[in-house]
């Protein structure tokens, strides 16, 4: 039988015919799916409050940013990006919001930059040769 969690989708015995899920973690993740989709749309505004939450709880685990260093850091930067100087746009545009960068090896973090410019440094491998490369080519072709 495959696992109904949507994201999991492993094959796996089950041990009686009601059964819908490979371990009990994924029917736990299959039930908070349900309820952030229920909720999403029901409620939007204890929705945005519990997504606030999570996006500040990765902040700390991940980047070690705490409570409203997020906000200080744009408003140092004049809500534009750290990489291009571009102001950030909030108007649902994933490209041009503003997310934390930084160093792969280290993980220090860096500026707050847009997402197309943090996904641009990972196909460059964070690599000021790369990036000096790309700029010379650049220069090369465009006359």
């Amino acid at each position: 039988m495959i696992c109904k969690y949507s994201y999991c989708g492993s094959t796996f015995e089950p041990h009686d015919r009601r059964q819908l899920y490979c371990t009990r973690k994924c029917k736990q993740k299959a039930a908070s799916a349900k309820w952030v989709k229920k909720v999403r749309i029901t409620q939007p505004a204890r929705y945005k409050t519990w997504l606030n939450k999570r996006v500040e709880l990765h902040r700390k685990q991940v980047y070690d940013l705490a409570p409203g260093e997020f906000e200080s850091t744009l408003e140092k930067q004049n809500n534009r990006c750290g990489l291009c100087g571009v102001e950030f746009d909030y108007s649902g545009r994933c490209n041009f919001m503003p997310v934390v960068d930084h160093n792969h090896i280290t993980n220090q973090r860096r500026d707050i930059i847009h997402a197309s410019c943090n996904r641009a440094l990972g196909f460059l491998q964070e690599s000021a040769e790369v990036c000096q490369k790309a700029a010379d080519y650049l220069r090369r072709h465009d006359g």
